[in-house]
């Protein structure tokens, strides 16, 4: 059963700094607009956008926002546009039959460093963003899901990030109900196009856009949004908007692994074994926020970093850590 929208964000709206103090190197974002143009961001500040955040499902191109947009950004004397710290956050709920469907409603809004969309009762088979960004073909971007859940509701996570230039990154949260049919595609090549669709059967979503920077001027550097990091704050966002209480999170000791012994022993002559294991003993494996590890070797971590450590390397098919 989808969250009562109007409830979720009333408690986005008092608890959304819980969110964005997950965000790495933190860039508060413009959403201004062109007149007449309530459907996109223009610039986005730096050099973010040229165009783009267009958001569309397979009933209407370009949806409207609900809240109400920056005109401009104010120019300043130095190399870097300020940054929107404040605001107005008076995005509405409002019928979105012809958005996402007859008994739907959804609304955007915007905080300090976090674009959202929320949408539930849907019944669209594509939600896409589209436009261009100001990375103009530099740097780098990719995608990737994970799966999650919240009081009883499982959700698919969906993520696309464009960066490493001295703009600032976009970084794309998609949230959809859990259905095995959904499918993510996204421009993978050219970092100057906002193209990122899901489709499938949706009939709840949640759209965050985050973005990241460290640095000033031609020396800026917009960090890409790693796995890790985008677990943590769709975990917030999920536990702010289901007005969930924090759960303590446990210690753990982790134990890297990086290769499968049974499967050494089935595929390798017995006259081999021992220089493929001396071999495989060398194999580093690289874990997200913590660092590089060989086969064995242990770790210990606490608070929320063990909590993701283990969705992420424990709780999945193919494990490349255990708890010991």
């Amino acid at each position: 059963m989808s969250i009562n929208l109007e409830t979720a964000l009333s408690n986005l709206n008092e608890n959304y700094a819980d969110v964005t103090a997950l965000i790495p190197n933190l860039y508060y974002f413009w959403d201004d607009t062109e007149e007449g143009d309530e459907n996109e961001i223009d610039d986005g500040g730096d050099d973010m956008y040229d165009g783009a955040n267009c958001i569309s499902t397979d009933l209407i191109e370009c949806l409207s926002y609900t809240h109400t947009q920056a005109e401009e950004i104010p120019s300043t004397e130095d190399d870097d546009d300020p940054q929107y710290t404040s605001p107005p956050m008076d995005g509405i709920v409002v019928d979105g039959a012809d958005e996402f469907g007859s008994g739907s409603s959804y609304f955007t809004n915007m905080y300090p460093g976090m674009f959202v969309l929320g949408a539930t009762n849907c019944s669209i088979t594509m939600f896409a963003i589209s436009g261009n960004n100001g990375a103009d073909g530099d740097g780098e971007v990719t995608g990737y899901e994970f799966s999650t859940s919240i009081a009883g509701n499982q959700y698919r996570v969906f993520v696309k990030t464009v960066g490493e230039t001295n703009d600032p990154s976009i970084n794309h949260i998609i949230i959809c109900n859990n259905n095995e049919d959904l499918e993510h595609t996204w421009e993978t090549e050219d970092t100057n196009n906002d193209f990122d669709q899901v489709a499938g059967p949706i009939t709840e979503l949640f759209y965050l856009v985050v973005a990241s920077r460290v640095g000033s001027g031609e020396d800026a550097n917009g960090d890409m949004l790693l796995e890790a990091d985008a677990l943590a704050i769709t975990d917030e966002f999920l536990r702010v908007i289901y007005n969930q209480e924090m759960v303590l999170v446990p210690q753990y000791t982790f134990e890297v692994i990086a290769y499968d012994l049974s499967d050494i022993l089935s595929q390798s002559l017995p006259d081999t074994y021992e220089n493929t294991i001396a071999a495989l003993n060398e194999r580093t494996v690289f874990i997200e926020k913590v660092g590089n590890f060989k086969h064995g070797e242990q770790f210990y971590r606490e608070g929320q970093i063990a909590y993701y450590l283990k969705k992420l390397y424990v709780d999945v098919d193919a494990p490349s850590l255990k708890i010991v």
